[in-house]
């Protein structure tokens, strides 16, 4: 009589994978393990008993062995930025979603999604995912493309502030009126109307100040940066509409922002600033997570399912795991090299990184420029089953949702956000 062999996975929000049923030796071989989910991978895909398990990921999720790292816009090298500039028109050519998977995905910002996301502490954590997704998005185009980010306090210093190289034809085109120039020449809306800029004709728009950010990043709690019971002077969100508005056009609506490219970089930007000060926070012994902001606004409770991001729940922002497995920010302009870019110089006198302007001379860098590497899966590991299609297959990182999984019965156990599968032979 022949014995079923059962092998329960179960993919979860922040793609865990945790198996039960299998024997206690594979806990063992794999306990002090550092890169454990490979351990596991090697030694589930070795084993004869289970060589015909099916391992199911929801395709929104990723892995890749190298985290990918995003710079500074100024300094990616000109096929870095050519790449990311095309892998974003790209998605508005591709009308496998309405009506482009541009607008489609550009539309998850609007409604009531804006009330859920803003004026409040689930502002961090969504726009981090919302940002994680759509780099996916452009992945899918062009595995080696990443994200970049606009440091906009580096041009605080220039004599002119808003004559800035972000608003040319090598980057994103005019920055005042219909946008008829650069990679985004020429594009129109969800609602048909022309791509518009009106940079620096809003009293109330400006840029950030170097100062400004190095206060927010002094505080110690989430308490002291969020909207709205932030500290004086430290309400990053609030900070952040600024720079919207100073740019104008479909960027100074927040309903309308998110079509026009620059939103990226700008989000990417804060993204960072946030990054800096969650990581000063986990050295001070506070988990992000543990620290999110209790406000009355049930719309961010942090048990709340995250309004077009199923199935991530407020607090899954805060984690730690996407910048500690997937992604990580290159460190922020600093003298003398400023990032090794030819659009940023040092002010030697005042020992600070400023952008320079459209009309200066574009300095020579002392170190070339290297693109980065595809960073795809570095690794041959065949999911668990023998008939795969290639180019379906999706990588992610995985990690034992209980220390000690392999002991536990976890069949048919409903944990929240994952999907549960049972192979049996």
């Amino acid at each position: 009589m022949q014995v079923k062999t059962f092998v329960y996975f179960y993919i979860c929000l922040s793609v865990h994978l945790a198996n039960g049923n299998i024997s206690p030796d594979i806990e063992q071989q794999c306990k002090d393990v550092q890169d454990s989910h490979m351990c596991f991978f090697n030694l589930l895909k070795n084993n004869t008993e289970i060589n015909r398990t099916t391992l199911i990921i929801q395709e929104e999720y990723f892995w890749h062995p190298v985290k990918r790292k995003r710079k500074d816009c100024r300094a990616l090298s000109e096929k870095e930025r050519n790449d990311l500039f095309s892998a974003i028109n790209a998605l508005r050519k591709d009308k496998s979603k309405t009506p482009n998977v541009y607008d489609n995905y550009a539309a998850f910002h609007t409604q009531r999604t804006l009330k859920s996301v803003h004026h409040g502490p689930n502002f961090f954590g969504w726009h981090r995912i919302y940002l994680l997704r759509f780099e996916e998005l452009l992945r899918k185009v062009n595995p080696s493309v990443t994200l970049c980010f606009w440091e906009s306090p580096l041009n605080y210093y220039m004599k002119n502030p808003l004559d800035f190289v972000m608003f040319t034809d090598d980057f994103l085109g005019n920055g005042r009126g219909t946008v008829t120039t650069g990679p985004f020449a020429n594009w129109t809306t969800m609602d048909n109307r022309p791509l518009r800029r009106r940079l620096g004709k809003h009293r109330d728009g400006r840029l950030l100040a170097p100062f400004e950010i190095k206060y927010v990043l002094s505080k110690n709690r989430h308490s002291q940066i969020t909207h709205p019971n932030a500290d004086f002077g430290s309400d990053l969100e609030m900070m952040h509409n600024v720079v919207h508005i100073l740019v104008g056009g479909q960027m100074g609506d927040l309903k309308t922002s998110t079509q026009d490219p620059f939103f990226w970089f700008h989000h990417a930007y804060l993204d960072s600033v946030w990054e800096q000060f969650c990581a000063k926070i986990r050295q001070n012994g506070i988990d992000p997570k543990d620290d999110y902001v209790k406000v009355k606004n049930k719309l961010h409770h942090p048990k709340r399912r995250m309004d077009r991001l199923f199935p991530f729940r407020n607090e899954d922002g805060y984690s730690d795991y996407f910048t500690k497995y997937v992604y990580e920010y290159d460190e922020h302009a600093k003298c003398p090299y400023c990032s090794y870019s030819p659009y940023l110089d040092c002010n030697k006198k005042k020992n600070v990184c400023y952008a320079l302007s459209s009309r200066d001379k574009t300095r020579n860098i002392t170190m070339p420029f290297h693109d980065f590497a595809p960073t795809g899966p570095g690794h041959k590991i065949s999911i668990l089953s023998g008939q795969e299609n290639a180019k379906r297959l999706i990588f992610l990182p995985i990690k034992i949702i209980f220390e000690d999984a392999l002991k536990k019965n976890l069949h048919m156990k409903k944990i929240a956000g994952c999907q549960f599968e049972q192979r049996s032979r």
